[in-house]
């Protein structure tokens, strides 16, 4: 294992510890001394970009695996979106990528988002399977901003976390058809209207 390889390393141990966070502390922890760390980092941001990169290519790895076998649009996301509410809820890494965390890397969320949702409602749109009328980004951003990180703050389990995502959100996702009445479009906004509500509620 390279010396930055074991920075890493001690630098998620200590994240997950709950334990400060320094140049010093992590090369202690990979018995490391600190000139020796300086060769391989340029300082503790360096560090820690690369630390959150690894950890969130470690949940994609997790994610891709977990959606094995999954073949329609909204299984899939129903699978993306609780498995990382989930996850944001038990790894405190994974949750400073969030805003609100007070930690600067957010832009790795929109990654982390891009890489895991994207392609799979860009799937859905060429499938029919989700409404084709808005840009595929956009619904990502939407279901993270609106159900991930809603479903963090209030620890919903599993079945809770599916049906709010199949009651509310499914409506929103999938495409009008011509012969869809226009009310029913409302009765969709109030549904998501009503689901940020009680997302951004307390228990």
């Amino acid at each position: 294992m390279s010396t930055r390889d074991r920075l890493i390393k001690s630098a998620l141990e200590l994240l997950n510890a709950g334990e400060a966070i320094s140049l010093e502390s992590v090369a202690a922890a990979a018995g490391i001394s600190r000139a020796t760390a300086y060769r391989s980092v340029s300082g503790i941001p360096d560090l820690m970009a690369s630390t959150y990169v690894a950890h969130a290519e470690h949940h994609l790895a997790e994610l891709y695996r977990q959606l094995e076998g999954v073949e329609h649009t909204i299984d899939a996301l129903e699978v993306v979106v609780i498995y990382t509410a989930q996850s944001l809820q038990s790894d405190p890494v994974l949750t400073t990528l969030f805003p609100g965390s007070g930690m600067p890397p957010h832009e790795l969320t929109d990654k982390l988002a891009a890489d895991s949702v994207r392609p799979i409602i860009a799937r859905g749109q060429e499938r029919g399977e989700i409404r084709a009328d808005t840009d595929a980004m956009d619904i990502t951003t939407w279901l993270f901003d609106s159900f991930a990180r809603g479903l963090m703050d209030r620890r919903m389990d599993p079945e809770e976390s599916s049906r709010m995502f199949r009651t509310f959100f499914v409506p929103a996702l999938r495409p009008p058809t011509a012969s869809t009445d226009p009310s029913r479009h409302d009765a969709a906004a109030e549904h998501l209207r009503s689901a940020l509500s009680l997302l951004e509620g307390s228990d």
